[in-house]
C-alpha cells in the first residue's frame, strides 16, 4: 500500500522533490507558518509553533484539506500514529500531542510539539524508503512537505551518524593507525635485536663448543697424566719397598758386623781371626788396621 504523509507549518525543508529519504535522515524543521493559533507576533515570534501531521492512502502531490477527508481522501490513523514515535526528533525529545485525532471537526490528523520545546528538527522515522513528492507553501498549511512511501518495500533501519561523531571516530582511527605504525616499528626493531642476539648466541655457542673441545682434549691429557702418575707412584712404591728391604738388610749386616767386631776383640791379637768368607770367586779389596796380619785360607 502507498501512503502520503503531510508535514505542515514548517519553518524549513531540507529535502527536494524526487529525493529518496531513509530512516534517520533529517527532512525539515517545525515552525509556525500558515494559519496557526495563536498567531506569531513581534513580541512572540515563535507563538503557534507546531507540526500538523496527516497520513492518507494513495500518492498525493498537493496538500489535502480537512474538508476533503473521508469522501475524497482516506485518512489512516494507525499509519499516522507510527510517525509519533520518539525518533521523530531523532531521540532528542519526545512527542507531545496538542490536538489529537478528531479533536475537532474533520481533524483526521495530529498536531504535535516537542515536550522540551528545544529540538524542532524532524527526521524520517519509518523503516520504508520515502520519496519526496511535493514541497511548497499554502495559506493554510504554510510551508509543507509531502512524502510518499510504500509499506511493501520495507528496509532495515540505518543508524544516524553525526558528522562530529564521524570526525571523532576518524580521529580515533588515525590515532590507532599511528599507534599501530609505532607498534610495527617497535616490532621491527625488536626483531632486529632478536636477530642480533641470536647471532651473538650462535657465536657464543660456537665458542662454547670450541671450549668444550679444548676441555675434552685437556681432560683426556689429564687422564693420561693421572695414569702416568699412578704408574710412577707404583714404581716409587716398588723402589721404596726395595729401599726398605735394603735398609732392613743393611741393618742386619750392621748388626752382624758389630757382633763380629765384638767377637774379634775377644780373640788374642796374635791369633788368626776370620774376617769373612768369600761368597763367590772374585777380586776383593781388604783394608787392615795397622799391626794386623792377613791370613788367607784355601
Amino acid at each position: 500500500m502507498i501512503y502520503s504523509v503531510l508535514y505542515a507549518h514548517l519553518s524549513e525543508v531540507f529535502v527536494e522533490v524526487g529525493n529518496k529519504v531513509k530512516y534517520g535522515e533529517k527532512i525539515a524543521r517545525m515552525g509556525n507558518t500558515g494559519h496557526v493559533i495563536p498567531k506569531p507576533t513581534n513580541e512572540k515570534p515563535n507563538a503557534g509553533t507546531h507540526l500538523h501531521l496527516s497520513v492518507v492512502e494513495g500518492a498525493k502531490k498537493a496538500p489535502w484539506t480537512l474538508d476533503s477527508m473521508v469522501d475524497i481522501n482516506i485518512p489512516n490513523q494507525q499509519e499516522c500514529l507510527y510517525f509519533l514515535e520518539n525518533d521523530l526528533f531523532n531521540d532528542q525529545d519526545r512527542v507531545l500531542v496538542t490536538a489529537g485525532w478528531l479533536n475537532y471537526n474533520n481533524h483526521y490528523a495530529y498536531d504535535i510539539i516537542p515536550q522540551l520545546q528545544k529540538h524542532y528538527d524532524l527526521y524520517w522515522n519509518r523503516s520504508f524508503t520515502g520519496t519526496v513528492a511535493a514541497t511548497g507553501f499554502s495559506p493554510s498549511y504554510g510551508k509543507f512537505l509531502i512524502i510518499h512511501y510504500d509499506t511493501s518495500e520495507k528496509v532495515i533501519k540505518q543508524p544516524i551518524i553525526d558528522p562530529s561523531e564521524l570526525e571523532e571516530c576518524q580521529h580515533k582511527v588515525d590515532e590507532l593507525l599511528s599507534e599501530l605504525e609505532e607498534c610495527q616499528t617497535t616490532i621491527t626493531r625488536l626483531n632486529t635485536e632478536i636477530a642480533e642476539y641470536k647471532n651473538i648466541i650462535e657465536a657464543q655457542n660456537i665458542e662454547r663448543d670450541d671450549y668444550l673441545d679444548i676441555i675434552k682434549i685437556r681432560t683426556e691429557e689429564l687422564n693420561k697424566a693421572q695414569e702416568e702418575i699412578k704408574k710412577q707412584n707404583d714404581v716409587i712404591f716398588e723402589i721404596n719397598q726395595k729401599l726398605s728391604d735394603i735398609q732392613k738388610e743393611n741393618n742386619l749386616l750392621k748388626t752382624q758386623k758389630e757382633k763380629l767386631e765384638t767377637e774379634l776383640s775377644l780373640i788374642p791379637s796374635d791369633m788368626p781371626k776370620q774376617i769373612f768368607e768369600c761368597p763367590k770367586d772374585g777380586v776383593y779389596t781388604i783394608n787392615l788396621k795397622k799391626g794386623y796380619k792377613l791370613f788367607i785360607k784355601n
